[in-house]
């Protein structure tokens, strides 16, 4: 009986040791997920002002998709994305979030999301995503 609660310990003892050392951060770190919140705003700004918004359809109309589906469109305005993005581009946050752009071609407006794409998970132009503390600059 000993034996077996001591065994027990060290298998618990050995996991929360790795865990700590990992850091058990999910896969990712908020220094991570700034930086692919970056990448997406500055591609997306890039983006808003370029013709291939056009390819989008209806002008007045939001469009709304999930980055991870990027890879999947065929249009001129995808096909710039996946060119600028590059294949190892990231569209997840370190806490299984995805990414979501919104783009209004008429205006030349775009808007992210992170985790669903509603006003309550909006990372620009205004930042009410509470999961990750908004940015200091």
């Amino acid at each position: 009986m000993k034996r077996i609660i001591l065994t027990a310990f060290a298998v618990v003892l050995t996991v929360c040791s790795v865990f700590l050392m990992t850091g058990c951060t999910g896969g990712g770190s908020s220094k991570d997920d700034y930086a692919t919140i970056e990448t997406a705003r500055s591609e997306m700004e890039k983006m808003a002002k370029s013709s291939t918004r056009s390819a989008l359809g209806d002008q007045g109309q939001w469009y709304i998709y999930d980055m991870r589906l990027m890879y999947q469109k065929d249009n001129d305005f995808f096909n710039q994305m996946k060119t600028d993005l590059g294949d190892d581009f990231d569209s997840v946050l370190s806490n299984g979030d995805p990414i979501f752009i919104g783009i209004l071609p008429f205006r030349k407006s775009y808007r992210l999301y992170a985790g669903s794409p509603d006003e309550a998970h909006m990372l620009y132009p205004d930042w009410n995503y509470e999961a990750l503390a908004k940015p200091s600059n």
